[in-house]
């Protein structure tokens, strides 16, 4: 889950990759998003990563800090994070096979 976890950092705005790590990046900000209740949601419609929105997201909702090990804000309950990261994740394979697509 590298652009999730920050092992995907962005490249710098001149190198040629930039602009395929910015797609990938916005689409992994726009599921993270969609996957939330909505007016959580919101509040994240702004940040610049999807690492921003995850660390921002489990600093305030996670509930590790309550002693649990999950994020309470996601709208779905059949869902686990890891099982909605791994959904994340098959996204982006099928949108094809570069290493740039991979989570």
């Amino acid at each position: 889950m590298g652009y999730v976890d920050g092992r995907v950092q962005a490249p710098s705005i001149t190198d040629t990759g930039y602009d395929q790590w910015e797609i990938t990046n916005s689409l992994i900000m726009g599921w993270l998003i969609h996957f939330m209740v909505p007016e959580i949601g919101e509040g994240y419609l702004s940040m610049d990563t999807a690492q921003d929105i995850w660390e921002a997201v489990a600093t305030t909702y996670s509930r590790k800090a309550m002693g649990g090990s999950d994020l309470i804000i996601f709208r779905t309950t059949s869902l686990s994070v890891p099982q909605i990261l791994l959904v994340i994740e098959n996204l982006l394979n099928k949108c094809g096979s570069s290493s740039f697509w991979k989570v």
